[in-house]
């Protein structure tokens, strides 16, 4: 990863911490994804607890993915690879701020956050080993669904 790149990666970093520590204190794990095609950026959030996983609103979190969005554009562009560049950027964080960073040149669909259908919350395909490597050793929080499905 070049020296650029680096930059935009802690500065994300710092920016989900940041927002984290203002949101929840009791946070442990929190995750920004920044999905990108070419001409279109998004990002989804969420973040792990005591009490669950629970997903960060756009609306009441507006800087977060405002300057997320910002920085993973510029993110976006210090990482192209011959003409590819990142479809999916995801920043892993927790609460020593300990973080990693993961990207996909591919699958646009991938690392999905969402807890619709038997999603949880966490990033789909995220396991306790991915978080091992910032540090945490207890297993994620299991989330239980109800017996009923409104959709």
């Amino acid at each position: 990863m070049n020296e650029r790149a680096s930059e935009c990666v802690i500065a994300l970093a710092q920016l989900l911490i940041e927002t984290m520590q203002r949101v929840d204190p009791g946070w442990r794990h929190a995750f920004l994804r920044i999905d990108a095609e070419e001409g279109a950026v998004g990002a989804r959030s969420s973040y792990v607890s005591g009490s669950g996983v629970h997903l960060l609103g756009a609306v009441d979190h507006q800087d977060l993915y405002r300057r997320g969005i910002e920085i993973g554009e510029q993110l976006r562009a210090a990482t192209r690879q011959e003409d590819h560049a990142f479809k999916v950027c995801l920043l892993m964080a927790d609460a020593a701020f300990n973080y990693a960073v993961k990207f996909d040149y591919e699958d646009a669909g991938r690392w999905m956050i969402t807890k619709m259908g038997d999603a949880t919350g966490v990033p789909v395909g995220i396991g306790t080993s991915d978080l091992e490597s910032l540090g945490r050793t207890a297993p994620l929080p299991s989330v239980r669904r109800p017996w009923y499905k409104f959709w």
